[in-house]
């Protein structure tokens, strides 16, 4: 009896020193991972008073806002870039995902919006799909065609380029979604029910559209499936003896101007806000012009979100 006290305590010794090692390596190799995806790329949001001396090739007044870090207390937005990339061509910004983090009401509000919103493309002077935005000047004008869109500054991105989402499922194993759609793509097939896929098969699976009745609204639905599985695929034990492969999938296909203190602030002060999310809609409808789809959001619609992101920012 004396030795099964003896070895269970210093099983539990041992057990202590290995999380001690383990939570020690994840702190150091997630602080080296923060400073490879690390890009402060300047933030250039449009001047809310007539009075800068600043302008664009536009004419308009801007400024150049330094965000500083995350701070305790104060609502920040975040804007999400997935790129997709096929071939050589340097892609567009086919998932844009905006959120506004409030934690003094403890809430997160998400809103997706459309790749096909016709919006102006700031620095570019056209009209054309805010998917575009990337295509012509990178995140840079992404963030200003978006800021200009739903009329509130963006404090921080995150870019995450599809090849390395589709990396990143294969290095965890792969991950488990419930289907509500059956449909093919790509040449794999999408029956109903839950399905394990692989990284080839989750990027088809988030890329159809055209045969989902909600268009790009059911796309929207399957991403966020897929980034819930994922994430809880990262969870499991098994992935913390892969965590070496996991960061070299994701730090050479992520940029972000959040750096190693802003994300450990989120994750402890501002955990509770970002567990109780809301979902928001950007209201439009299609339309063609000159012979291409565009989606149509009205100037009232704009004017709704920006009263609507602006008011959860300042709760």
């Amino acid at each position: 009896m004396r030795r099964l006290v003896l070895f269970v305590g210093i099983a539990s010794v041992l057990v202590g020193a290995i999380i001690g090692v383990a939570v020690h390596y994840l702190y150091d190799t997630s602080r080296e991972l923060s400073k490879e995806i690390y890009d402060p790329l300047p933030i250039v949001h449009l001047s809310p008073s007539n009075t800068s001396d600043t302008e664009n090739q536009n004419g308009e007044n801007v400024e150049q806002v330094d965000v500083g870090h995350v701070n305790l207390q104060q609502s920040f937005t975040i804007l999400v870039i997935g790129v997709d990339r096929r071939g050589n061509d340097k892609g567009r910004s086919d998932v844009l995902m905006v959120a506004t983090v409030n934690p003094n009401a403890k809430t997160t509000w998400m809103m997706n919006i459309p790749r096909d919103t016709r919006t102006t493309m700031m620095g570019a002077d056209i009209e054309d799909k805010v998917n575009h935005a990337y295509a012509y000047g990178g995140a840079a004008m992404t963030i200003a065609s978006v800021e200009h869109l739903i009329g509130i500054p963006i404090d921080y991105y995150i870019k995450v380029d599809m090849e390395g989402f589709q990396q990143l499922i294969d290095t965890i194993g792969g991950i488990e979604v419930n289907n509500t759609i059956d449909f093919q793509y790509e040449g794999y097939d999408f029956p109903l029910g839950d399905l394990d896929l692989q990284g080839n098969e989750a990027l088809a699976y988030v890329r159809m559209r055209y045969d989902d009745p909600q268009g790009d609204l059911g796309r929207n639905e399957r991403q966020k499936l897929v980034v819930k599985a994922i994430m809880n695929n990262l969870l499991h034990v098994q992935n913390v003896f892969k965590l070496n492969k996991i960061v070299k999938a994701i730090e050479e296909h992520v940029k972000t101007n959040l750096t190693f203190e802003d994300w450990k602030t989120m994750s402890s002060d501002y955990r509770e806000a970002l567990d109780r999310i809301k979902t928001e809609n950007l209201n439009g409808h299609g339309q063609i012009i000159d012979g291409i789809y565009y989606y149509i959001v009205s100037d009232e619609e704009k004017l709704r979100i920006t009263e609507q992101l602006r008011l959860h920012l300042d709760e």
